[in-house]
């Protein structure tokens, strides 16, 4: 699992043209797993992890805005630019784009949703479950 997390940082780095500012270790793969973890842990004990119909919302609407942002009728200089941006990206690791909605999308905002839902509980100082 490691070693996965590790190619797909590496595959990550060669679809920005290695834009990452720093070297990935283990630790810090591994300290990000507990994060994750974590957050999850924390969400589920308060009953927030999302549904599956939750998720699939999140990514039809990053779709729809993908979708609009490399439409050559969108009324951008940055068009051209977030579409080989994009196009990079698939390119990158190695998927189309209907691959990416379907499958790698909603592993990106699955967790992306769940740490919304837990900071804004927090932020709106819900105790943790049984009072602890």
């Amino acid at each position: 699992m490691l070693a996965d997390v590790l190619k797909h940082r590496s595959e990550l780095a060669a679809a920005s043209n290695g834009a990452i500012p720093f070297k990935v270790t283990t630790d810090m793969v591994l300290g990000k797993i507990i994060e994750e973890k974590a957050i999850y842990v924390e969400a589920a004990r308060r009953s927030l992890l999302p549904s599956e119909s939750e998720i699939d919302a999140v990514v039809e609407k990053f779709r729809e805005l993908m979708a609009k942002a490399t439409s050559p009728d969108y009324n951008t200089e940055n068009v051209e630019l977030v579409k080989s941006k994009w196009n990079a990206y698939l390119d990158g690791i190695g998927v189309s784009e209907d691959e990416c909605w379907s499958t790698i999308a909603p592993d990106i905002y699955g967790p992306q949703l769940i740490r919304y839902k837990l900071a804004t509980d927090v932020r709106n100082g819900v105790p943790l479950k049984d009072g602890v």
